[in-house]
């Protein structure tokens, strides 16, 4: 016999009760995404750049990589570089809207590329910011951040997310 929990039985009834709502009333002629995400989202929001990229890096300069913009549904590709001087790269941070999500998809010696992707329906922008080092990246003296996104801010069910009243 399977038991499941009374709240998390109510949980699921009463989104699947707003969802089939959603359907009715507000989804009628709009994209059911965007009033998904204008729900969860605060797409004003800009999470601030912590200056992490160089945390644990020796003699590190702080590369800043172009401030790249994303239109609805877009996802794009960046590498940034290591100057001669300081050729090997190690961390990385950004700042960026709440909505984007970037990651950490390659790394060569004196190179990171990332993958944005705009998760929301309102254009946001990312800027990355890379450590770089006189000496090779070492793995074992390292953190291995592989993804930057914004908690969702504006959720109008807190409670799916274990806080607020019910």
């Amino acid at each position: 016999m399977l038991r499941v929990n009374g709240d998390i039985v109510k949980a699921a009834v009463t989104v699947a009760a707003m969802v089939l709502a959603w359907s009715v009333t507000e989804v009628e002629g709009r994209n059911a995404r965007a009033l998904l995400h204008e729900h969860v989202f605060d797409t004003e929001r800009l999470l601030d750049h912590t200056g992490s990229e160089c945390v644990g890096v020796p003699d590190c300069v702080s590369v800043e990589g172009p401030i790249t913009v994303l239109g609805i549904d877009q996802i794009r590709v960046l590498a940034v570089s290591c100057p001669d001087s300081h050729p090997f790269g190690w961390h990385w941070d950004t700042e960026q809207h709440e909505h984007l999500h970037v990651r950490l998809v390659g790394r060569t010696r004196t190179a990171l590329t990332f993958s944005m992707s705009n998760r929301a329906d309102a254009a946001g922008q990312s800027r990355i910011f890379v450590g770089c080092s006189t000496q090779l990246f070492d793995v074992t003296r390292s953190g291995s951040q592989q993804s930057r996104s914004g908690v969702r801010s504006k959720s109008q069910f807190p409670w799916l997310l274990g806080g607020g009243a019910r």
